[in-house]
């Protein structure tokens, strides 16, 4: 990246983020998520000046993404804590993993017929829009007095494992993809391989965070919040190195930090990643809309709504609501989970991926990733936040 391509970056995610902030009042009067005037503003910048489609090209988008999934990853992780996990593991487990896998699944089966997309093109996609985004959910609740709900944490800790899982997922179809040869027992292999060193390589980072972080490193425990970032940024190198995946390995870094008593000025690094974390998000929906500008929308208007509709009233409530309900929660509970499956920057910074390996159709997957998640936060935003006062207290 040159200096001007990086100045340009600047310009753009800073000028477009400042012009969303200040409509957000308006955004959350009409109860807008804000991630969507985030994402619009971009998509407005990119339609209205043509110079800033530098700042956006495939390869900027991945480290851009990078660096901010890591950010909010580990905010997500240590805001929710192991413990919140263990409290409702079978249901975390059921949504995050394999809900994952059968949402990518049914996704792809839809995008194929429905869509007529090439089984690899398919596969792209559904793995593409497996993950949940919890940033969307928590701009549409957190003003109804509803961010503590049990339904709201398990959002959040869904989210936290399938983004990973989707990353994994999505990096070996793109990697399979372009060799030419896609074997499911290949990609089932090194997704399930990258999940469970990058598991051992978090878990063993934030146990070693929480002893360094102690009164017996006195010089690390007077910034620990830069402490704790940095720690971040070198599990998720050091997860990808060991062949796993360096976005699993953030976020059970994270968990484990998050239920460190002894964690010194634990108010100050929550506050700290709440605000880099919203920052990493405003940036990353700003470059992402910028890129959808470059991509033909207007051809993939009818099936993105086809896969839309499949998505949020067929595959999200046939996999959610019976499990929660076979898991005994409630009624509302079960409604406002399945509802609440928000797509958000994670599945259009995935949708780079292709793109900047230049494989077939690309660009067309690209679209209908950025056309489903509008639409996704556009309709489904607006019922989370109405639904948001009635959801059980926790």
């Amino acid at each position: 990246m040159s200096a001007h391509e990086l100045a340009l970056l600047l310009a753009v995610a800073g000028g477009a983020a400042a012009a969303a902030l200040a409509l957000e009042p308006l955004a959350r009067a009409l109860g807008v998520p804000t991630p969507l005037a985030f994402l619009l503003g971009g998509l407005l910048l990119g339609e209205l000046w043509d110079g800033s489609h530098a700042a956006a090209r495939p390869s900027t988008i991945a480290i851009v993404g990078t660096v901010a999934l890591v950010i909010v990853l580990l905010q997500g992780g240590y805001v929710c804590g192991l413990a919140a996990v263990r409290e409702q593991l079978a249901a975390v487990l059921g949504l995050g993993i394999a809900g994952t896998a059968a949402t990518f699944g049914l996704v792809a089966l839809a995008a194929h017929s429905l869509a007529g997309l090439s089984w690899t093109q398919a596969l792209l996609l559904g793995a593409v829009l497996s993950p949940t985004d919890p940033a969307a959910v928590f701009a549409a609740v957190s003003r109804a007095g509803a961010g503590g709900a049990r339904v709201v944490r398990l959002l959040e800790a869904e989210a936290g494992f399938n983004d990973p899982v989707a990353i994994a997922l999505t990096v070996a179809l793109v990697a399979a993809a372009g060799s030419g040869h896609i074997e499911a027992s290949s990609i089932i292999w090194t997704t399930a391989r990258e999940a469970l060193l990058g598991a051992v390589v978090g878990l063993l980072a934030g146990l070693l965070a929480a002893r360094v972080l102690g009164p017996r490193w006195p010089t690390l425990a007077m910034a620990p919040p830069l402490a704790v970032l940095a720690g971040a940024f070198a599990t998720f190198g050091l997860g990808a190195l060991a062949h796993g995946s360096g976005f699993v390995a953030v976020y059970l870094y994270g968990l484990v930090l998050g239920d460190d008593a002894d964690l010194p000025q634990a108010d100050a690094v929550r506050a700290f990643g709440e605000q880099l974390s919203s920052l990493a998000e405003i940036a990353m929906f700003v470059l992402l809309g910028v890129a959808l500008a470059q991509v033909p929308l207007r051809h993939a208007l009818f099936d993105a709504a086809l896969l839309t509709v499949a998505l949020v009233v067929v595959v999200r409530p046939l996999l959610v609501y019976p499990a929660l309900r076979a898991l005994r929660r409630t009624h509302g509970e079960a409604v406002f989970a399945t509802v609440g499956g928000l797509k958000g920057a994670v599945p259009i910074l995935l949708a780079a991926l292709p793109l900047q390996a230049h494989l077939a159709g690309s660009d067309r997957l690209f679209a209908l990733a950025g056309l489903v998640v509008l639409a996704s936060l556009a309709f489904q935003g607006p019922a989370v936040a109405w639904m948001a006062p009635r959801v059980s207290a926790p």
